[in-house]
Formats: C-alpha cells, structure tokens, sequence
C-alpha cells in the first residue's frame, strides 16, 4: 500500500505540472487574442446596467446609464438612473460631474480615480488583462466568450477587490459583464448592451 502511495506522489506531479503549463500558455494566447481585438478599438458607446449587491442591504441597488470611449484614454461613465452624474476622463484630467453642474469636482489628485480611469482605459483596450504587475490572469474560454478572472497583485486593489471577471464576446471582441468581487463581501456586476464600436 506504500508503495502504491509513494508511486502515486512521486507521478502526480507529472500529471498536474503539463497540465498547468498548458493552461497557462493558453491564458498567454487567449489574453493576447483578446489584447490584439482590443487594441483595434478606437471609440465605443453603449448602455450599462449596474446592481451592487450588498451584505448590509436587503434589496440590491440598482443603476444604470452610459459609457463612451474614445482612444486612447477619454472616457464618458453617465448614471442616468436613479441619479445623474458623470465621471469623466479627457486629456489626462479626470473629474465627477453633477447634472446641475454642482459638485464638478477635478479627481486629478485622487490615486484612487486616476488608478480607476487607468484600468478602465486598460480594460478597454485590453492592456489591463496582459499587465501581470496588477493582476494574476486566468481565462477560460467557451466557444462564444471569454472569461477572464483577474486577481489583484497590488496591495492597494486587494483592500479592493478579491477578483474580477470579465466576461468578452468573442465575436465583437467586447466585454459584456463585469463583476467585482469586493472584499467586503459585496459584489457589482455591470452588464454591457446596445453596444457600438469603431
């Protein structure tokens, strides 16, 4: 019985090391295949639907609104319901806007929305997934999507996020759901429609 034991330790690893190796070149090819449809994006425009589920919350919240993007790092990030604002990101300067025009507020000081414009830009492009400084990244893929989940490797967005998911039609080369999975226990998922892209 040991030795049956002792030969099954010393093979498993034979078995499970060509097996990791493999997922890991096939995460370097899909996450380039996506990079390379990503990078081909010069401006996008669609509709979003947010709901934040929260533990302290009975009912989850939900938002909605519009996002544009044009290369290669403006961006428009519109809550159209239940309130309005923006956040916005052009030539650099990032700031949060209030229909009125009350509250516009420049964020360009703030690490926390200059790191999310980046991402966001990133994510668009597809350079967030590659950059393995910020993120370990694994992708599965279906024969219409890709489901990327990024782990955060920077001490700042692990007091963030536990992971995110993103989930890309491989036909338009898109995401179409986003989910943060906070390490409050929270969870936001953003689900993508009415896209257009050029």
């Amino acid at each position: 019985m040991k030795r049956i034991l002792t030969i099954f330790c010393l093979a498993l690893p034979g078995l499970i090391l060509p097996a990791l190796a493999l997922n890991a070149q096939m995460d370097n090819q899909a996450i380039a295949a996506i990079a390379t449809a990503s990078a081909s994006i010069r401006s996008l425009e669609c509709e979003f639907e947010q709901t934040k589920h929260s533990t302290l919350l009975e009912n989850d919240l939900v938002s909605k609104g519009r996002m544009s993007y044009s290369y290669p790092d403006n961006i428009r990030w519109e809550y159209t319901s239940p309130y309005t604002y923006a956040f916005v990101m052009e030539g650099g300067k990032a700031m949060m806007l209030r229909e009125d025009g009350s509250g516009n507020t420049e964020v360009r000081q703030n690490r926390a929305f200059k790191e999310l414009a980046r991402l966001m830009t990133g994510f668009i492009s597809g350079s967030s997934l590659a950059d393995d400084k910020l993120f370990s990244t694994t992708v599965e893929e279906t024969p219409a999507e890709w489901v990327a989940t990024l782990v955060p490797r920077k001490k700042e967005m692990k007091q963030l996020w536990t992971s995110l998911i993103l989930h890309l039609d491989k036909s338009s080369s898109t995401a179409t759901t986003i989910i943060l999975n906070e390490s409050s226990g929270d969870t936001t998922t953003i689900r993508f429609f009415s896209v257009k892209k050029q």
